[in-house]
């Protein structure tokens, strides 16, 4: 079971946003009990994973805490993206703990099991219509062929597929809370947030606040327990988050086809999982993107980092986002973000210097910048495109 439970010292940086000292010693007070009580909580998951007969090689979750009287900045819940494992963000997640936090790395919904078909969250259409429309998609010579296909009549092939098929892209894409949704859809997309909560729920003893944090959907995900509990949540870092898949073309066809259990190869050559998860993904994206945000933009500060050399999520809705954060802002809550631009070649996996072919060169500042941000408030949004580390702040190995 990958735990940590380390000492180590670390400057405590203390800018207009960090606790006073007062604060920091009550929290000290009570650390022993604290911590104990979030060990128990995180233990009783970690171990019902580690039984799980269905567990994934090497995508457990993990913590590191620091020892009971260590100086702490806070907790910071770290989500991964879809199909990854907490591996993803472990240099970040070390970076962290090494300069003051403890790190708690959940997985998002069950992609500690094996089997996405039958274990990750997923939509379903309902049993009545399902088999009939499946079959005649993989009677189709040229739907059948191959996922994703350009041919200009793809859509039109799959309309054709049920006298229903267009009430049902219409209910997909008006979104999970529309009433023709519930009629034709079985659907566990809102696991993701709700088995997040639980994890949320098992740090809230620990001393200081809590800060989320995660990528692609592990950055919607950040957001949603932001948006929930912002009385909890203290700050919000999402890099790349999942609001909307891109390629509307694309998403449309995925969106169709999703339910009827066509699979998909993940990045992972023998993880395969079907189109439904990545309608799921979509719809708690959109759930975010189109919901109330009044109170992230109010009380949660944020810093969003964006690419422009995006592959998975949909710039524009992650910058209209933004705007819509700091539009509705009350005065003193940061809302920050910042696009690489598309000559930097960051990748949408942006947080790993090498986990796409093309290596993130920008890797260490922008987890300084991530630091600079969870002690203070503030980012230097002017130098996360340099090479140069910040000789003021934590060094990245």
């Amino acid at each position: 079971m990958p735990v940590a439970a380390r000492a180590r010292f670390f400057p405590l940086f203390c800018g207009a946003e960090a606790r006073n000292q007062l604060e920091i010693q009550r929290c000290h007070t009570l650390a022993k009990d604290h911590i104990a009580k979030a060990k128990t909580a995180m233990d009783k998951f970690l171990q019902s994973v580690e039984s799980n007969p269905h567990r994934r090689d090497a995508a457990e979750p993990c913590y590191s805490l620091h020892e009971p009287g260590d100086l702490v900045y806070g907790t910071a819940l770290v989500f991964h993206g879809f199909g990854q494992s907490p591996q993803q963000c472990q240099l970040l997640a070390d970076y962290l703990f090494d300069n003051g936090f403890n790190v708690y790395q959940p997985c998002l919904a069950r992609h500690y099991l094996g089997n996405p078909t039958l274990n990750w969250p997923q939509v379903d259409l309902k049993p009545e219509l399902k088999e009939k429309i499946r079959q005649n998609f993989l009677k189709d010579p040229v739907l059948a062929k191959e996922l994703y296909i350009s041919a200009e009549d793809t859509m039109q092939r799959v309309r054709s597929l049920s006298p229903e098929m267009s009430d049902i892209i219409a209910a997909l894409d008006q979104g999970d809370r529309s009433q023709d949704f519930q009629r034709f859809f079985d659907s566990s997309h809102l696991d993701y947030f709700t088995e997040a909560e639980q994890r949320l729920e098992e740090v809230r003893a620990l001393p200081g606040p809590i800060f989320a944090i995660g990528i692609s959907m592990g950055g919607a995900t950040a957001l949603h327990l932001a948006n929930t509990y912002p009385d909890t949540i203290s700050k919000v870092v999402a890099y790349a988050p999942l609001l909307k898949t891109m390629d509307d073309a694309r998403r449309e066809f995925a969106l169709a086809i999703g339910p009827l259990d066509v699979k998909e190869t993940g990045w992972e050559p023998s993880l395969q999982f079907t189109v439904g998860c990545l309608v799921a993904i979509d719809l708690c994206g959109t759930r975010i993107s189109q919901s109330n945000i009044d109170n992230l933009a109010k009380k949660v500060a944020t810093l969003l980092l964006f690419t422009a050399n995006e592959d998975s999520a949909d710039l524009p809705t992650q910058e209209k986002f933004a705007q819509r954060l700091k539009a509705i802002s009350s005065d003193g809550v940061p809302h920050l973000h910042y696009t690489y631009r598309r000559e930097l070649e960051v990748p949408h996996a942006m947080i790993h210097p090498n986990e796409r072919p093309i290596a993130n060169k920008l890797w260490r500042r922008m987890y300084q910048e991530t630091f600079r941000f969870l002690t203070t408030g503030k980012a230097r949004q002017d130098e996360l495109d340099s090479l140069r580390q910040d000789e003021t702040l934590p060094q990245v190995p």
